[in-house]
C-alpha cells in the first residue's frame, strides 16, 4: 500500500493492485466451495433406487466381518444396502468420534464431498462429537474439522435422537440441522447413523431443499471412536475460522 499527497496536502491511501487481487482471491478461496454446495443441494447428484429397500441382486458386505478397510474400497450399493441391514448404536453416543467419507455412487457426489470440505472452508472434516440426552436436555452434536492440517475447529451444532429412517422406516440414529442458522442448518442436513459394532458406524448424510433430494442423495460415511470426550465449550456459531 502507498501514500499519495494530493495538492491540498492532506495524505490520502491508495490501494495496491497486489492487495486488491489477493483480496479477491481471499474471497473466492472461501466462497467458492460455499456457493457450489448450495448450487449441488438443488441437483440430484446420482441415479440409484434408495427407495426400493429390498434385497439387491449382488453379495452385500456382511456385517460380522466388516471392518473400517472394507468400508473404504466398497461400493456405494454396498454400503448402502449394508447400511439398511444395521441396527441403532446399542448405547449413548457420547465423545468425539473419528469420520471419514466413503463411496458416494458418483463422481458428482464424489466431488462434492472433497469440495464442500476442503481445507479451506469449513475445513478437513475429520470428526463428529456428540453429547448424549440426559432429563434436563435433549442430545446434541457438532462437527470437528483440521484447518490447513493444524488448527481443530469445531463447529455446525446438530440434534439428536433415535427415530425412524427414512429410507427403511427402521430405527436410526439421527442428526438433525434444521433450525439452526449455520450454513448445514440452511442446507437442511441430515444424517443418520447405524452401528456395524461397537466402536465402528456407517452413516448417510443428506442435504437438499426437498425431501425427495435428500433422500436420493445419501453421502455414506464411517465413524470410529470415541477417541475422546466432548469438548462443548469449543463449538462455535460464526462463519469464519477462529484467528490464532
Amino acid at each position: 500500500m502507498t501514500i499519495s499527497i494530493r495538492k491540498t496536502g492532506h495524505p490520502t491511501m491508495k490501494s495496491s493492485p497486489s492487495r486488491a487481487l489477493s483480496t479477491v482471491a481471499y474471497g473466492l478461496v472461501f466462497l467458492v466451495p460455499v456457493f457450489i454446495t448450495v448450487i449441488i443441494g438443488l441437483v440430484p447428484l446420482k441415479n440409484f433406487p434408495t427407495n426400493d429397500v429390498s434385497v439387491p441382486p449382488f453379495n452385500l458386505l456382511q456385517r460380522a466381518n466388516v471392518t473400517e478397510y472394507a468400508l473404504r474400497s466398497a461400493s456405494f450399493p454396498s454400503l448402502f444396502y449394508l447400511f439398511l441391514s444395521l441396527p441403532p448404536p446399542s448405547g449413548p453416543l457420547h465423545g468425539e468420534y473419528l469420520a471419514e467419507i466413503l463411496d458416494a455412487g458418483s463422481l458428482a457426489a464424489n466431488v462434492l464431498g472433497w469440495i464442500g470440505f476442503t481445507p479451506f472452508f469449513p475445513g478437513a472434516w475429520i470428526g463428529k462429537s456428540f453429547v448424549e440426552a440426559t432429563d434436563e436436555k435433549d442430545g446434541w452434536g457438532y462437527n470437528v474439522f483440521r484447518w490447513f492440517g493444524a488448527r481443530l475447529d469445531r463447529r455446525f451444532k446438530m440434534h439428536t435422537c433415535i427415530t425412524t429412517s427414512v429410507w427403511d422406516g427402521r430405527p436410526s440414529f439421527q442428526l438433525q440441522y434444521a433450525g439452526e442458522t449455520h450454513l448445514l442448518g440452511r442446507l437442511r442436513m441430515r444424517d443418520e447413523v447405524r452401528e456395524i459394532q461397537p466402536g465402528l458406524y456407517l452413516g448417510m448424510g443428506t442435504f437438499g431443499y426437498s425431501e425427495a433430494k435428500r433422500r436420493g442423495d445419501p453421502l455414506p460415511f464411517l465413524l470410529r471412536g470415541p477417541y475422546q470426550a466432548p469438548v462443548p465449550g469449543a463449538v462455535r456459531e460464526s462463519f469464519w475460522p477462529k484467528a490464532g
